[in-house]
C-alpha cells in the first residue's frame, strides 16, 4: 500500500517508490493516480510530479524490455532514441530532487494510490490490444505509413504498450517495416 511505503521511507522516498513500481506496470494509470491525489492534497504535489516523472520516465526501458522480448530487431530501430528520453528524464528527475522537497509533510492515511494491475484493467488492456492492431493495420492498408503513425500519435495517448505490441507483433511477421514500427513505437513514448 502507498501509505505504508510512505510511513516507513517517509513521504518523498516512498512516493519516489511507487512512481517507480508504477511505471514498471503503467506510467499513464500512475500518472492519473498520482494527479488525483495532487489535487486532494495540494501541499504533496511536488512529490507527485516527481513521481510521474519517475513513472514515466522508466516506461522507456519497459517499452524496450518489451520489444526485445518478442522482436529484438526492432530494438536497433528504438535503443538510441529511447536512451536519449532515459537521461533527459533521470537529469529532469535529479533537477526536481535537488529543488526544496522537505520529509515534514503530512501523509494522509486515506491516500491510496489505485493498482494498475487489477484484472478489469487487464482485461481493457487486451481489449485496447486488439483494437489497436487492427486500427494499425488498417491505416496502414488506406494511409500508408502516415497511418500509422497518425494511430501511434492518438493511442499513445492513452497507453504505449497496446501499439508496441502492435506494430513490434506486425514488424515481427513483416507486415510492417522496421522504419515504420521504430518511428511508431517512439512517437507513442512520446505522446504517453
Amino acid at each position: 500500500s502507498g501509505y505504508v511505503l510512505m510511513k516507513i521511507l517517509g513521504p518523498s522516498q516512498g512516493i519516489n517508490l511507487m512512481g517507480i513500481l508504477g511505471g514498471l506496470a503503467s506510467s499513464t494509470a500512475t500518472t492519473i493516480s498520482f494527479s488525483s491525489a495532487s489535487r486532494e492534497y495540494p501541499h504533496m504535489a511536488h512529490h507527485y510530479a516527481r513521481a510521474v516523472v519517475l513513472a514515466s520516465t522508466v516506461m522507456f526501458p519497459r517499452v524496450l524490455l518489451l520489444i526485445l522480448v518478442i522482436h529484438p530487431p526492432l530494438a536497433l530501430k528504438v535503443i538510441i532514441p529511447f536512451t536519449l528520453m532515459l537521461i533527459t528524464g533521470a537529469v529532469f528527475i535529479f533537477v526536481i530532487q535537488k529543488s526544496k522537497l522537505t520529509e515534514t509533510d503530512t501523509i494522509h492515511p486515506e491516500y491510496k494510490i489505485t493498482n494498475p494491475l487489477k484484472l478489469s484493467t487487464a482485461i481493457k488492456f487486451g481489449l485496447l490490444f486488439a483494437f489497436v492492431l487492427l486500427v494499425v493495420e488498417y491505416a496502414q492498408t488506406f494511409l500508408g505509413s502516415s497511418g500509422v503513425y497518425l494511430a501511434s500519435f492518438l493511442t499513445g495517448l492513452t497507453d504505449v504498450d497496446a501499439i508496441t505490441l502492435s506494430v513490434t507483433r506486425l514488424a515481427e511477421g513483416a507486415q510492417l517495416s522496421y522504419d515504420v514500427a521504430g518511428v511508431a513505437v517512439i512517437i507513442a513514448a512520446l505522446m504517453n
